[in-house]
């Protein structure tokens, strides 16, 4: 204690413009600290948005492939579809004992 109570003494018989100069130098301390503490938020900020875009690119990535995936089942779809069809007409001809080229002729009467 004895040593703060003299640093203040000779604060308080320190001429003005040495008090002036401690509160010149708090202040450009404080300014330095606000400015690196802003320089600290904008650079996690810059990485958020990194991250941001990052991840939608990957939602991006899984999502075409997943359309992809879905095309190519149905157009196997559309062929076993067009198979199945192809055996029910066979069939249906068959029971009706005729030929598929005989299917553009006119009705008979």
């Amino acid at each position: 204690m004895h040593f703060v109570d003299r640093h203040r003494e000779k604060i308080r018989q320190s001429p003005m413009s040495s008090r002036l100069l401690w509160a010149c130098l708090l202040l450009v301390v404080l300014l330095v600290l606000t400015f690196g503490a802003a320089l600290f938020l904008f650079a996690s900020l810059h990485n958020t948005k990194k991250d941001i875009s990052r991840s939608l690119q990957i939602q991006f990535s899984v999502f075409q492939n997943d359309m992809e995936r879905y095309f190519d089942q149905l157009a196997v779809m559309g062929v076993n579809l067009s198979e199945d069809m192809s055996a029910e007409v066979d069939k249906e001809l068959a029971l009706r004992q005729m030929s598929f080229a005989q299917l553009n002729d006119p009705p008979r009467c």
